[in-house]
């Protein structure tokens, strides 16, 4: 599963505006609004190792719900966010949850299974509704997640009520994401006094990291000393429009280039949620080395969220050589992904047809908005393991004898063999399984057509069907004398009176009781004409399975 960051808290942004830190420090007051010069600055290289976007990609339902049904999630309503899939074995149903963006994660799931729509008398309830913390299952430490469950609940055939509920987070940013706006600056001079290189002194080359190691090109903001006889530290700070976030592990980073071997550069790392009140996160300089560029990083303590960097140098310009220009700000980083709203979303049923305030499902009878949806756990169908077919009687071209796994009326299932029925005719029939050698033989008359098993055996198997289908006018298709294992089944003789006949029988209708050990079922074909175009019209098939009856 993909797992993102989520913040300690979830600060609404327009109350950032309000927000101030006790422990907060005044720093000089910076100009609001900044002249930069003229000049254009140099483009940005490329940003390395940066990778906006998550490795996300949209579920398909047809894929990830093939055997299931699939049931929107809707977000405050109308949004559509996702979806959940239901699925279903006849004795375990499932419910997962899967997102339908990059920009919606799940946060928390509340998850129940009801057999009454109108009551829901096992759970708790408010103003008329099931509370969703009080489901059989709660998980509401996510994080973020694009996928959560499945959640499981035992289950027989028939209808059932499910209530799938989530809380969802919408992500406005990906992390890693660089500073957005210059928001104030003040560059020094360099230790001689000379003015800085012109292409250090553009104040925006300190919004994106570029530096890609040693001897590649970089575009970066030297901070400068003070010039002499004054004490005010050289600055530049940044703004993010989009809030570094609080999140687990660091928040924030400061890039510093650097290329080679050089004394020690170092400058104060100060953030502010208001862009007045600044505290102070530690220092940066240029000894890191956790990739190329010289990167020092910050975590943001008590603030849920900042909008406002700042970078002040604190070089000491005693061991530099006269052309030196102090702190070098390469860029500054949020590391987590920006967050916006959170919203209660619902699974709904656009076929309830009694739903009377929405389109989107089947409402709760209380007053707040919340929906179901219907599930019908099906009565389980045979599975069919092995089969052997004869068929064509009326000669009309290919194919006469089937023999192979599963469904053998789908081709990759079987090896089919021609043959030329002679009626009125009595064909001796064996249908066989050895597991030792791993094949299954249909024999009849001299002849026999072997399916070889790939992995040598079959899944369990506790039943067998005898299908003797005779639908053309005045024909006659019989199996008479019929045993399983040297053990008559029945009555012994069969016949199709025109209809599609089945007849089921377990596996003690066979001598030893096992059919999974390998088995033989006999009996003679009994055919006259006459017989119609149709292949299929008038058959015999001896199918073996589990729980087919």
């Amino acid at each position: 599963m993909i797992r993102w960051n989520r913040p300690h808290l979830a600060i609404a942004l327009a109350a950032f505006a309000l927000a101030s830190c006790s422990d907060s420090q005044e720093l000089p007051t910076e100009p609001q609004a900044v002249d930069l010069p003229a000049t254009t600055a140099p483009s940005f290289n490329a940003i390395p190792d940066l990778d906006p976007l998550p490795d996300f990609t949209v579920p398909d339902p047809a894929v990830v719900c093939a055997d299931g049904e699939t049931y929107a999630l809707y977000a405050g309503q109308t949004e559509e966010v996702g979806f959940i899939c239901v699925d279903d074995d006849g004795s375990q149903l499932s419910v997962k949850y899967y997102s339908g963006s990059a920009n919606w994660c799940f946060l928390e799931t509340h998850t129940d299974l009801f057999e009454d729509a109108g009551g829901f008398t096992d759970v708790p309830h408010k103003n008329g509704n099931p509370i969703p913390g009080q489901f059989e299952y709660v998980d509401d430490e996510l994080g973020c997640l694009y996928e959560a469950g499945p959640y499981t609940f035992d289950v027989m055939p028939g209808g059932y009520y499910i209530a799938a509920h989530a809380v969802v987070q919408e992500i406005l940013r990906f992390g890693p994401y660089a500073a957005d706006e210059v928001y104030g600056f003040d560059q020094g001079v360099r230790k001689d006094g000379g003015p800085i290189a012109e292409a250090r002194t553009y104040p925006v080359q300190a919004l994106v990291p570029d530096y890609l190691g040693p001897g590649n090109p970089v575009t970066f903001f030297s901070l400068g000393f003070a010039p002499v006889g004054t004490m005010m530290k050289r600055y530049v700070s940044v703004k993010f429009m989009c809030p570094v976030r609080n999140a687990y592990g660091h928040d924030l980073e400061v890039w510093e280039a650097t290329n080679g071997t050089y004394p020690l550069e170092m400058a104060k790392v100060f953030a502010s949620m208001n862009g007045t009140n600044w505290t102070e996160l530690g220092s940066a300089d240029n000894t890191a080395s956790t990739h190329p560029s010289r990167a020092s990083s910050f975590d943001l303590g008590d603030f849920p969220y900042v909008k406002y960097v700042k970078v002040v140098d604190m070089t000491d310009p005693a061991i530099h050589n006269n052309a030196a220009d102090a702190f070098d700000v390469d860029g500054v980083l949020a590391l987590n992904d920006c967050w916006g709203r959170d919203e209660t979303a619902w699974a709904g049923d656009p076929m309830c047809e009694s739903d009377d305030r929405n389109d989107i499902g089947c409402d709760f009878p209380g007053r707040n908005w919340a929906t179901y949806v219907h599930y019908t756990v099906a009565e389980p169908m045979p599975v069919k393991v092995a089969a052997a077919r004869f068929r064509s009687f009326g000669n009309t071209g290919g194919g006469e004898v089937y023999v192979g796994i599963g469904d053998v009326g789908v081709g990759a299932n079987r090896v089919e063999t021609n043959y030329t029925w002679v009626k009125p005719g009595s064909y001796a029939v064996n249908f066989v399984y050895d597991p030792v050698a791993g094949t299954l033989v249909a024999e009849w008359d001299d002849e026999s057509l072997t399916y070889t098993i790939s992995g040598g055996t079959l899944p369990p198997m506790d039943s067998f069907e005898l299908a003797v289908v005779q639908r053309d006018v005045d024909a006659t298709v019989e199996f008479n004398g019929v045993f399983c294992d040297g053990a008559s089944v029945g009555a012994g003789n069969f016949a199709g009176d025109g209809t599609f006949l089945v007849f089921p029988f377990g596996e003690d209708e066979c001598g030893d009781g096992d059919l999974d050990n390998g088995f033989n079922i006999s009996g003679t074909l009994v055919i006259d004409d006459p017989f119609g175009t149709s292949q299929e019209k008038s058959k015999l098939e001896i199918l073996v399975g589990r729980n087919l009856d």
